[in-house]
């Protein structure tokens, strides 16, 4: 893509020139996706439970779990967001069987981790939990009391689930030292109070330039041919890059299937299909400076 000099001139200009989204999500019993992970029963599903938690106890034999989280953040992969801020807020269980909070023996300091991974919020067990990643992973500080809610920031896990190659798959709610009669209990998605199930607000942008930038480098488009395709797909821009960029084809995931490195001075490309099922997906080539994306239909 052409850069003009202009663009240096405007290396100064404030990201609140572009144009920022907001996204937010508290979803229910119906669309939550959410299951706790027991050590007493490690082969058994754990989906509708009215507990987000972290927790370690004794109930006759060694007992506790983890929790796993998962928003659907398929729009925003679609608009290939640039996450600004993220926040996870996580609210306290009144109404819990475990009552609250707990630091009995020790600090309850809690873990959460990108998971990276696919489960399945009615058939995930201890025994099958998905792999989790400790980039970017926080630490919920030991609490001071049984009722404590959290804003937990959340932006470069949120920007791993939509960038990287294995997609999002939520988080992994964990105590750092898991022994008994530590906990953090949280209201899941599945709680009948729906004030205090869990909640994803995220700002985004759509690109990473400011309105100007915008206006000189990204007026133009990304032409796939054919669309829909079969084993092949051609892709054209209007002006020839300047820089080293990339190609990725993502599934509605966000997962990428595919990743071609483009050099300096091209305008096109050729994209192999034959190992692509049908389905739709997002093409994106993105470098110094500039994004460009389509929706892509495979058919076979």
């Amino acid at each position: 893509m052409k850069k003009f000099a202009l663009l240096g001139l405007l290396a100064f200009v404030s990201l609140e020139l572009s144009a920022q989204y907001y996204w937010s999500k508290q979803p229910g019993p119906v669309d939550g996706m959410d299951a706790q992970l027991r050590f007493q029963y490690p082969n058994q599903n754990a989906e509708q439970m009215k507990d987000f938690k972290a927790i370690k106890w004794t109930c006759g034999a060694p007992c506790g779990s983890r929790g796993l989280l998962k928003f659907d953040l398929s729009a925003l992969i679609d608009s290939a967001a640039i996450v600004d801020s993220a926040f996870l807020f996580l609210y306290h269980n009144p109404t819990s069987s475990d009552q609250g909070h707990s630091t009995l023996s020790g600090s309850n300091a809690t873990f959460l981790r990108r998971v990276t991974s696919a489960w399945d919020e009615t058939t995930v067990t201890l025994n099958t939990q998905p792999t989790y990643d400790t980039t970017g992973e926080y630490k919920i500080p030991s609490t001071t009391s049984g009722t404590e809610n959290y804003r937990i920031p959340v932006k470069d896990m949120v920007q791993l689930m939509l960038d990287t190659t294995e997609g999002n798959h939520g988080w992994i709610l964990m105590l750092e030292n898991e022994t008994a009669y530590r906990s953090m209990i949280f209201a899941s998605s599945d709680n009948l109070d729906q004030t205090i199930r869990p909640r994803l607000d995220i700002y985004y942008r759509v690109s990473g330039l400011s309105t100007q930038e915008q206006a000189l480098v990204l007026n133009q488009d990304l032409k796939l041919f054919p669309n829909p395709a079969n084993t092949k797909v051609s892709l054209e821009w209007s002006h020839a890059i300047d820089s080293d960029a990339k190609l990725f084809l993502r599934d509605i995931q966000g997962r990428v299937l595919k990743r071609i490195e483009i050099g300096p001075g091209q305008k096109s490309v050729d994209l192999d299909l034959k190992e692509i099922p049908n389905g739709n997906y997002i093409v994106q080539v993105s470098g110094d400076g500039f994004r460009m994306q389509s929706k892509l239909v495979v058919i076979k």
